[in-house]
């Protein structure tokens, strides 16, 4: 069973947010919290005198597009190698469970 949420707080560009987060997730949001900030210190360094909103929303798209990139270029053949694997799994962990009921 895994740990309640708890709320956690950051700050981004002098405004403070919360978020909740699990203990086992903390280290991972860090990282992203940290990354964030970074995209949005390097669209502020672009456009000085760009609104906080404005920075977030291009900072957004500009994440979204890495995403959509990221997910697009990824070859076919290793789609297909991650399915069988997962369905080699799948029979694997079936398996022990049907000797476990045995």
């Amino acid at each position: 069973m895994s740990a309640a949420p708890q709320q956690v707080g950051f700050r981004l560009f002098k405004k403070t947010y919360e978020v909740a987060c699990s203990p086992a997730q903390r280290k991972s949001l860090d990282k992203a919290i940290k990354h964030l900030q970074a995209q949005m210190q390097k669209v502020h360094d672009i456009d000085t005198n760009a609104s906080m909103d404005r920075i977030a929303v291009i900072t957004a798209l500009n994440l979204s597009h890495d995403c959509l990139h990221l997910s697009q270029g990824m070859p076919d053949d290793l789609l297909q190698r991650i399915d069988a694997l997962s369905v080699r799994v799948q029979k694997t962990l079936d398996r022990v469970e049907e000797a476990n009921l045995a």
